[in-house]
């Protein structure tokens, strides 16, 4: 234990050895109030080294003291939610939602969208419908060459691409735009 600079009735406790807390403070007779300041000590900075949106999120979300209820607040989803994009149970794909968390943290200049969530940005199911429909692309050749289902396509044509994707249809269909339609994401954000 130190003490705090400028003021004896603080003390600057290192909470990694919490286990021995409070004999610590019994044992110094301590029969004030105890304050903690947090201090990170690179306990998350291998996120920052990660290519996943969520792990710089993550990060500068628990450096600023970000609860993780305030950010799932702000794109008004639930907390349990926002848990589960973080310890990667689900995969953040929205790109509104990344947006959201970006902007809040105030990490515009630090973090790098994947060209995956960009192409979500770019081509909602909706707008991948009705090329495939103006163009008239081959249903059989589309489903070969994406390892999409017919059926999957058809739902999707019958909805008006009035559905929901996991993001591994996403990311086949990504794969396909990149390879057989030359996808170029615009880095504009």
């Amino acid at each position: 234990m130190t003490e705090m600079p400028n003021n004896n009735s603080k003390l600057l406790i290192d909470t990694s050895r919490v286990r021995n807390l409070f004999k610590q403070i019994k044992d110094k007779n301590i029969d004030t109030k105890v304050y903690l300041q947090r201090k990170n000590i690179g306990l998350f900075e291998y996120l920052l080294e990660s290519d996943d949106v969520i792990d710089i999120i993550h990060y500068y979300r628990v450096e600023q003291g970000v609860t993780q209820l305030e950010m799932a607040n702000l794109a008004n989803i639930d907390g349990e939610t926002y848990r589960a994009y973080e310890i990667k149970r689900i995969p953040l794909i929205n790109y509104d939602y990344i947006q959201i968390f970006i902007k809040r943290l105030g990490i515009e200049d630090k973090v790098h969208i994947p060209e995956f969530n960009l192409f979500i940005r770019d081509y909602p199911l909706t707008k991948i419908i009705d090329i495939l429909l103006q163009e008239k692309i081959n249903k059989r050749e589309f489903c070969r060459q994406s390892k999409i289902s017919h059926s999957a396509l058809d739902h999707w044509i019958a909805k008006k691409g009035d559905v929901k994707l996991d993001s591994n249809i996403y990311r086949k269909l990504y794969l396909y735009w990149k390879e057989y339609r030359n996808y170029n994401c615009e880095r504009e954000m």
